[in-house]
C-alpha cells in the first residue's frame, strides 16, 4: 500500500576499538580533510560518540539535519539539488516508497554483515525491492507506554486501558505524532495497526477523544521525555524504551512496558542517496553504523538508546541488560511493526488528530 508522503508532510511540522574495526576500509578508501558527509535522519545518528570515530578514521565532517517523520525528509530531498545529501536515515517501512521516488541507491549485500542481522528485523520484504538491496535496518525499539513506577501502579500499566483511567487524570503525556498514537489506541481496541480502516476509524476517533480528559501534556520528543523526567507526567503514550533508558541513571523509577494488549514496533534504516555524488564515502559510512562497534555505539546513543540490528553489536553485559536484551524475542513476539497508510485514510487521521489537538 503506498504511504501518502504529501499529506504526511504537510500534517506535521571507545574510539581505539571502532577505529581497529574501520582500519581496513580507511586504507582502502580516502577522504580529504575538507571532505563533508550530508546526512538527514532520525536524532539518534547525531551522537557525537557514534559519529567522531568514523570522521576521525575517515577525516571526514559528517553533518546532520534531523527529522521526526521521514515523508517530510523524504520531501526535503527532493526539494533539493542532487548530490545536496548523501544519507538517508529512515523507517524500514518506507524503504520501498523512497525507491519508488527514486531517492535511494542499490546497494550490494556482500557489503553489509547481513547474516549478523536478526532475523526477525532483517526484512528482506522490506529492505529489498525487485531483489536488490536498498538500505539495512540498524536500530530497532518500541513505541507503546513509558511510566514513572512509584506514581503509577504495577496492575493499572499493564494495559493500555491506564490512559482512560480517571486516576491518572491530567497525568498522561502524549507524542504528538498522529500516527503512532492511533496505532496505540487501535490496540487498546483489539486492532491491530493494519486493521485501521476507513469504516472503523470513527470508533478509534471516539476512543482518541475520549482520552483527553486525562492528557496533560502533549509535544514533541524533547517535550514529552522533559515531562516525564521532570514529574509533569507520569505516563507517556507512544513513549517506550528511548524515551526513558537514558533517564534511569537519574532517575531508576522510570520504565516501560509491552502492555497486554502488544506494543508497536519501530526499525529504523539506512540507505543511500541515488544522487549523492560521495557514494563511496557513503557507503563506508553505512557498513561502520551497521558494523559491530558502530551498532554498540548507535545502541547506545544519546538521544534514545535502542536496539540494535546487528546480534554481534559491541556492548557491556551492563548495557545490554539496560537494553533487556534477553527480552527482544519476546517483545518482538508481541508487537506490530509500525504501519503507513493510504492517501485516504492517512488523510482522515491527520483530520481526527486535528480534532483531538483541538478537543
Amino acid at each position: 500500500m503506498k504511504t501518502s508522503l504529501a499529506s504526511r508532510g504537510a500534517a506535521l511540522r571507545a574510539t581505539g576499538p571502532v577505529l581497529a574495526a574501520i582500519a581496513v576500509s580507511a586504507f582502502a578508501f580516502t577522504a580529504s580533510a575538507t571532505e563533508d558527509l550530508n546526512v538527514i535522519g532520525w536524532c539518534d545518528i547525531t551522537d557525537p560518540e557514534l559519529n567522531g570515530p568514523f570522521e576521525d578514521a575517515f577525516d571526514v565532517r559528517i553533518n546532520i539535519k534531523t527529522h521526526e517523520d521521514p515523508a517530510v525528509a523524504q520531501t526535503i530531498i527532493e526539494q533539493s539539488a542532487p548530490g545536496d545529501w548523501d544519507v538517508f536515515h529512515t523507517d524500514a517501512t518506507l524503504v520501498a516508497t523512497h525507491v519508488e521516488a527514486g531517492l535511494l541507491a542499490e546497494l550490494d549485500p556482500a557489503d553489509f554483515p547481513l547474516d549478523d542481522i536478526f532475523p526477525q528485523v532483517l526484512r528482506r520484504d522490506l529492505h529489498f525491492v525487485d531483489g536488490k538491496l536498498y538500505a539495512v535496518p540498524d536500530v530497532f525499539g518500541w513505541n507503546t507506554v513509558a511510566y514513572n513506577s512509584e506514581r503509577v501502579d504495577a496492575e493499572d500499566i499493564a494495559s493500555y486501558d491506564i490512559a482512560w483511567n480517571p486516576k491518572y487524570e491530567g497525568r498522561i503525556a502524549v507524542w504528538d505524532f498522529y500516527v503512532q498514537i492511533v496505532q496505540n489506541v487501535g490496540l487498546a481496541m483489539g486492532l491491530a495497526p493494519d486493521e485501521i480502516t476507513m469504516d472503523n476509524l470513527a470508533d478509534v476517533e471516539a476512543r482518541l477523544l475520549a482520552m483527553k480528559q486525562n492528557v496533560g501534556v502533549i509535544g514533541d520528543i524533547a517535550t514529552i521525555q522533559t515531562a516525564l523526567a521532570t514529574g509533569d507526567a507520569d505516563i507517556v503514550l507512544g513513549g517506550g524504551q528511548w524515551i526513558v533508558t537514558g533517564l534511569q541513571e537519574e532517575n531508576p523509577a522510570l520504565d516501560w512496558i509491552v502492555p497486554e494488549e502488544g506494543g508497536i514496533f519501530y526499525l529504523e534504516s539506512v540507505g543511500i542517496v541515488a544522487s549523492s555524488e560521495k557514494k563511496e564515502l557513503a557507503n563506508e559510512y553505512v557498513k561502520y553504523l551497521i558494523g559491530a562497534a558502530g551498532q554498540g555505539r548507535f545502541a547506545m546513543n544519546s538521544c534514545g538508546m535502542a536496539m540494535p540490528a546487528n546480534s554481534k553489536a559491541e556492548l557491556t553485559d551492563e548495557e545490554r541488560a539496560l537494553l533487556r536484551w534477553d527480552l527482544k524475542d519476546a517483545f518482538l513476539e508481541d508487537s506490530y511493526i509500525n504501519h503507513y497508510y493510504d492517501q485516504e485514510l492517512d488523510m482522515a487521521m491527520i483530520d481526527a488528530w486535528a480534532r483531538f489537538l483541538q478537543h
